[in-house]
């Protein structure tokens, strides 16, 4: 399975990555374009979308995501609490910033589906 990152912020979206990559063995494309996220991510089941934004924009990426991709699975991180809204975007996970290796991993675990993971 593969995963989508869409964050604006470069060195954050490094950082991500990288913990990504000490939770599974996945590929990881980072978008800090909406646009080019959206574009990526339409019509892709099989995807694992993660949103790590602030404010209305990651609502609106958020939104936008799963109008876009019904069926990906959604892990959405954000600096405000957009709990109810992410219950209702049917996000498989929805945490405050920052992103942390534990979060990513409780994500993951929430999603229900198979990814290589790393061995400890």
């Amino acid at each position: 399975m593969a995963i989508a990152l869409c964050c604006d912020d470069v060195e954050s979206s490094e950082v991500i990555e990288e913990q990504i990559a000490s939770i599974c063995n996945t590929c990881v494309h980072v978008y800090t374009s909406n646009r080019e996220f959206i574009a990526a991510i339409s019509m892709r089941p099989d995807l694992i979308m993660i949103i790590v934004q602030k404010g209305a924009k990651s609502t609106e990426t958020a939104m936008s995501a799963r109008e876009h991709n019904r069926n990906g699975k959604l892990i959405w991180f954000s600096d405000l609490d957009f709990a109810l809204l992410s219950f209702r975007l049917k996000a498989a996970y929805f945490g405050l910033m920052p992103v942390t290796a534990d979060k990513l991993q409780i994500a993951f675990e929430d999603c229900d589906t198979t990814i290589e993971k790393k061995e400890m």
